[in-house]
């Protein structure tokens, strides 16, 4: 966690509680009947600023503007990790202007950009939907919409009447290609409800054309002192979201989105330990490309699938009559460029290198896989064949996303490790009836993607893929373990590319036999899986 924020003083120097303006019986702050709350620093506020501080590109050299600011922390952190210009908007009470003022600059932001001679970080008094300051706001950007909006805690029971205004500020500020960050807790009161909350982007989306997708959840302490809703517990733990809204008629780049679905499948990874990845969303990521024949490259990928073999362990006996494979290991070649940057993962089709036989390659088995260490000690696998599929631009992709993607966000914890020091295991299985008798298992993979690639005659309540915490005993699961709180998720991956990944050592994990929905047809099941282990 970056320390970005810590550095900022957050405090009110001119706020006292003797001169807040009109200090209302909740202990808030009223002026024209609006309850405006900026006596403290909101959890939906530290989230957002822990947010940018986690993924800077996200403002730095960009426009910035904060609306109901209150104690602008978010515009604050954003100033100091490199937003171009930050505007902080709030009701125009003096007090309150005056505080955020006073906020500039006892955090030295008050002085002028050295380039422009304008002020880095700005105060403008707004009224939400008002015109003449949208005006106002505006001009201080240059007369240009921004390119990210801050909403910090602005979704609760007193505000639910001004979401029309609120969002009328929105759609005439944001840029086309821009993103309004919205943050909020929902929070245990009957008058402020998550149906409540949801009700803003559903304005957005229905009567101003926005889409809005979420980007980040977790549990956040309350300690505010304020009333935000009379009768809630104080410091008690509160669900607190992040959502991403912007306009529908932008071009939103590919880029762009592929950013936020990045964002929301590492959150799930952190949070739950395993995502599940809808085809449509993989093949944005990953497989569809309007400058190339996408649908030539799936059709030569699945031809690979009929050159799957039996694996056998180490006596030459077959292993799993009706799972046949191809095995291959390759790694992240460590690429510099004449600086000494690292450049792995950029455009290039050399950055991977195979690190097993041309052949065969050798699996080492995780004893849970047959529930027995004395079983097999490892297996042999047919290898992929080098011509082409090396060349092969999805599964070249699909490495890249998850090596240099995904598993960076899995190393965050392990101190002094990088990409480089792990391999992915390349393994297309084809399975005809039973994948194998071990159900509930682990690989003993840090990261474990799991994509389907094709079915064909399978029963729609067959091939449960299953996702089992760790207190699941391995085997094969019954109907009572299914029933417990044990089974984390379960789904039929129906669609070519519906994809899940799994954090292997967190949890465990199933897929159930095959089932023919046409009795006299056969039935088979290709998938593509990786799993990423440190190199021995």
């Amino acid at each position: 966690m970056s320390h970005t924020r810590k550095g900022i003083q957050r405090e009110h120097p001119r706020y006292s509680p003797s001169d807040r303006v009109h200090e209302s019986s909740s202990g808030a702050c009223s002026v024209d009947h609006r309850k405006l709350f900026v006596d403290d620093i909101w959890p939906g506020a530290i989230a957002l600023s822990d947010f940018f501080c986690e993924h800077r590109n996200f403002v730095e050299g960009k426009t910035v503007l904060e609306l109901g600011a209150g104690g602008a922390l978010p515009s604050l952190v954003c100033a100091a990790i490199g937003a171009s210009n930050v505007v902080i908007t709030d009701f125009p009470a003096p007090m309150v202007i005056e505080n955020i003022e006073e906020l500039i600059r006892v955090n030295g932001f008050d002085l002028p950009n050295t380039s422009s001679g304008d002020r880095k970080v700005s105060v403008v008094n707004h009224i939400w939907g008002d015109y003449d300051s949208l005006v106002s706001i505006k001009h201080t950007n240059g007369n240009n919409e921004y390119d990210v909006l801050i909403l910090a805690e602005l979704l609760w029971k007193d505000t639910y009447e001004y979401h029309e205004e609120l969002l009328k500020s929105v759609t005439t500020t944001l840029s086309k290609d821009g993103i309004a960050y919205v943050s909020f807790c929902h929070r245990p009161c009957p008058l402020h409800t998550e149906e409540n909350d949801m009700e803003f982007f559903e304005a957005a989306r229905a009567r101003f054309n926005m889409v809005y997708t979420k980007v980040y959840e977790s549990l956040a302490i309350d300690h505010c002192s304020g009333g935000y809703d009379r009768g809630a517990s104080r410091s008690s733990q509160l669900k607190v979201c992040i959502y991403a809204l912007k306009h529908e008629s932008t071009s939103a780049t590919t880029a762009l989105s592929f950013q936020l679905s990045l964002l929301n499948i590492k959150t799930s990874l952190t949070n739950d330990n395993y995502v599940f990845i809808p085809a449509r969303i993989m093949r944005q990521m990953c497989i569809d490309d309007h400058t190339r024949d996408v649908n030539q490259e799936v059709t030569e990928l699945m031809k690979y699938w009929n050159e799957c073999a039996p694996q056998v362990d180490e006596k030459g006996n077959i292993v799993y009559p009706f799972k046949k494979s191809l095995v291959s290991y390759y790694k992240l070649k460590c690429t510099v460029d004449k600086d000494g940057n690292d450049v792995g993962g950029q455009e290039s089709m050399d950055i991977f290198e195979r690190i097993s036989g041309d052949e065969t390659s050798i699996e080492y088995i995780d004893p849970t896989t047959d529930n027995d260490p004395n079983v097999s000690y490892h297996r042999v696998h047919k290898a992929w064949p080098i011509i082409n599929t090396e060349s092969n631009n999805i599964l070249y992709k699909l490495k890249q996303f998850l090596l240099c993607k995904i598993l960076p966000c899995c190393l965050n914890a392990l101190s002094g490790e990088s990409k480089y020091d792990y391999s992915a295991m390349q393994t297309a299985y084809r399975v005809t009836h039973d994948p194998g008798p071990e159900g509930v298992h682990q690989d003993s993979a840090l990261l474990t993607a799991v994509i389907l690639i094709k079915r064909i005659n399978c029963d729609e309540n067959s091939a449960v893929s299953r996702i089992w915490s760790l207190d699941q005993k391995y085997g094969k699961s019954s109907e009572e373990d299914r029933r417990s709180n044990r089974l984390l998720f379960e789904t039929v991956m129906l669609e070519q590319f519906d994809t899940i990944l799994l954090l292997d050592r967190n949890v465990k994990h199933e897929v159930t036999k095959l089932e023919k929905k046409i009795v006299d047809k056969s039935v088979l099941r290709d998938v593509l899986t990786f799993e990423i282990r440190k190199c021995a």
